[in-house]
């Protein structure tokens, strides 16, 4: 397999490159010393407004959720040097990639209603709970957080960190164990769990490399959902979060 990049690719990668040298670095300095103010949010508005403007929004989201449609090995191509900035994953609205993918595929239609379409436009932001403080959670089959279903409603109860995104996401999708006497790799389920829910906790923005950025300690606190936030089957966790997570990996 080759790993040149593609001629058909080439322009439009080009083009990415050229927005990130010219509208993403001028800004980039600023925009991660302050990530709080006003200013900040404005300007961040300001560059995804371009990017959409010029044709580089979300290249790799399917057609069919608004996405740009680049083929998956392409888009690897393009990617590379998205990463060159830490902030044009968001600028050009890569962000959501994994997240909104995992909607289509597994949500029911009151989630991808909901969430989709404003998802994958950049109006709000998602975010995702996997690993834990107790255990070793590069095996996620020792995740520990569980729910339990009560009538009509999910109980939620337990504790994550890495919860990337959760400070500002709109949701969470939760990896939890929901079948106790089942296999490890059927024994957990995807939740939907909107971020204002009571008991859903961040307690701090655990720092990586020294530094705050973005990955948040999360406390379930008897948290109720109800059951129609399951994403996906029961059971399913586990190959729901295999399909998030693998192109991640590539990318």
């Amino acid at each position: 397999m080759s790993l040149s990049i593609p001629e058909h690719v080439e322009p439009i990668r080009q083009k990415v490159l050229n927005f990130i040298e010219q509208e993403v670095y001028p800004v980039e300095a600023e925009l991660l010393a302050d990530k709080v103010s006003s200013r900040r949010g404005d300007l961040m508005k300001g560059l995804m407004q371009k990017a959409k403007d010029e044709g580089l929004w979300a290249l790799g989201h399917p057609e069919e959720i608004g996405g740009g449609g680049l083929p998956f090995m392409d888009y690897v191509f393009v990617n590379e040097v998205v990463g060159r900035s830490e902030i044009a994953t968001v600028a050009l609205g890569t962000h959501s990639l994994q997240d909104s993918i995992m909607l289509h595929r597994y949500a029911n239609d009151k989630w991808r209603n909901k969430y989709l379409e404003p998802l994958v436009a950049g109006e709000v932001f998602p975010s995702f709970g996997m690993t834990e403080p107790a255990v070793a959670s590069s095996d996620p089959t020792q995740l520990q957080t569980s729910a339990e279903l009560e009538g009509d409603e999910w109980v939620i109860n337990g504790r994550k960190w890495f919860t990337s995104g959760a400070g500002n996401a709109a949701y969470t999708t939760a990896m939890v164990r929901t079948e106790f006497d089942a296999p490890d790799h059927s024994a957990f389920s995807m939740l939907v769990v909107p971020t204002d829910t009571a008991g859903y906790n961040i307690i701090r923005d655990v720092k990586v490399m020294g530094q705050a950025d973005g990955h948040y300690e999360v406390v379930y606190d008897n948290v109720r959902v109800p059951k129609e936030n399951l994403l996906g089957p029961r059971g399913q966790g586990f190959k729901i979060a295999q399909d998030r997570l693998g192109p991640g990996r590539i990318f």
